[in-house]
């Protein structure tokens, strides 16, 4: 549907709303369209109301009759957006208007506006398990966040998990029925397992809904992080298989797995707590899947401890060590690449918890009995990196956007754990 009023133009602009200059309707035996053409201030035309389904995606279509810069805002009641044409969004309120202008002595010519729904629409998101939380050959849980992303509700949808390496807790429940699911709902779903099979153990799982399919991979690692081999007040330790790293009562503790380095456990001396598991250092994340930076030991000194790692990616260079004047823990990462790949993503330290999570100021809080622990990273790189809290899935995680690796270009972050503010928020005195 064309939101430009009358397509055919016989009855000029409708209730639209127009600067009083620099609005033209263009009509000819080839092209109808609206010309924004202001000379000394801007020219631009304005939608009327258009009723949207709050949390549905919708996808904002100009097109142009005469090209030009065009710069469009989608507005509300109460709040104004920039939006890219040809793109996504989400509507936030009802109902939205769409406004278009073109700068002081600018023009372009747009011949429709249009807002179409993207249909029906489930994504899967935080594949995720319980295994560093359980006993070991104790059942834990596979799970996984369905979500409607799309513009009406979803119902009938199945979920499948593939898991030929893993015993369910309870057989012939490999398939689940996804809840139907509104615009902009979420539903979590798990597979309680007994037992697996190999150390890493793959597995997948199939979404099905209508005649559309995805699938998303994961896998379970058999190992637990834990707490220091010894007692230890100093703020880097370790022995033969293992180092923890420390500062203000932060504390990070990896035991070597099958696969070098990778989880480590993030305690709170301070709150004498464990917070959750950083499941891994770091991964790149590429059109052919995803690939965890494992690392080995190198040395353990007083200042840290150095690990690297290599496969046919990449080669790359971890320091974890104290950071005293923030008071925290840094993660410091050399990736080199071997290969190009044009569009990678970076995932660092991804934590998990068990404990309620939120996100407040920048940062994020784990809570617990007794108090909650408020963290937050500081990060320093070539590129960007925001911290991304999902409360539901109780993860955090560091995340880029889109990155070009080079071959042998060389990307450096260092990232620093610490608390916000002295962290520990309503604990009792003592």
């Amino acid at each position: 549907m064309n939101l430009i009023p009358n397509a055919d133009f016989q009855q000029g602009m409708g209730s639209w709303e127009a600067t009083p200059g620099g609005v033209t309707l263009v009509r000819t035996h080839a092209k109808r369209f609206v010309l924004l053409a202001g000379e000394r201030r801007a020219a631009a035309i304005c939608s009327d109301p258009v009723d949207v389904v709050l949390g549905a995606a919708y996808r904002l279509l100009v097109e142009r009759a005469i090209p030009g810069e065009v710069q469009v805002l989608l507005l509300s009641r109460e709040e104004v957006r920039p939006a890219t044409p040809d793109t996504e969004f989400v509507a936030w309120d009802t109902p939205i208007r769409v406004q278009l202008a073109t700068p002081a002595g600018k023009r372009a010519g747009v011949s429709r506006v249009a807002l179409e729904p993207v249909g029906a629409r489930l994504e899967m998101s935080n594949v995720r398990d319980t295994t560093a939380f359980v006993e070991p050959g104790g059942e834990y849980e596979i799970l996984v966040e369905v979500a409607n992303s799309g513009s009406e509700v979803v119902s009938g949808a199945t979920a499948t998990l593939l898991a030929p390496h893993h015993d369910l807790a309870e057989e012939h429940r490999d398939l689940l029925r996804v809840p139907n699911l509104a615009p902009g709902e979420t539903a979590t779903l798990s597979w309680p397992i007994a037992k697996q099979h190999r150390a890493s153990a793959p597995f997948e799982i199939r979404l099905e809904y209508g005649l559309r399919n995805q699938t998303l991979a994961g896998a379970t690692l058999r190992h637990r992080p834990r707490a220091p081999e010894r007692k230890t007040l100093k703020s880097v330790d370790g022995g033969w298989q293992w180092f923890t790293i420390a500062s203000r009562g932060l504390r990070l503790t990896a035991h070597e797995t099958d696969f070098d380095y990778g989880p480590m456990l993030l305690t709170d001396d301070k709150a004498k707590r464990d917070l959750g598991v950083v499941q891994r250092i770091g991964r790149v994340i590429h059109q052919d899947g995803a690939t965890d930076l494992w690392s080995r030991k190198r040395r353990l000194t007083p200042a840290g401890i150095q690990l690297a790692g290599h496969n046919e990616l990449a080669e790359w260079e971890v320091e974890i060590r104290p950071e005293h004047r923030l008071k925290g823990i840094l993660l410091g990462i050399r990736l080199t690449p071997k290969r190009r790949i044009a569009e990678a993503h970076l995932e660092l330290a991804p934590f998990q918890t068990l404990l309620p999570l939120s996100e407040r100021a920048g940062g994020f809080v784990v809570g617990a009995p007794g108090g909650e622990s408020h963290l937050m990273w500081n990060v320093t790189a070539r590129f960007e990196l925001r911290t991304r809290v999902l409360p539901r899935a109780g993860v955090v995680a560091l995340v880029s956007g889109r990155v070009p690796l080079l071959p042998g270009r060389t990307q450096r972050v260092e990232a620093i754990l610490h608390r916000f503010e002295g962290g520990i928020i309503g604990a009792e005195p003592k």
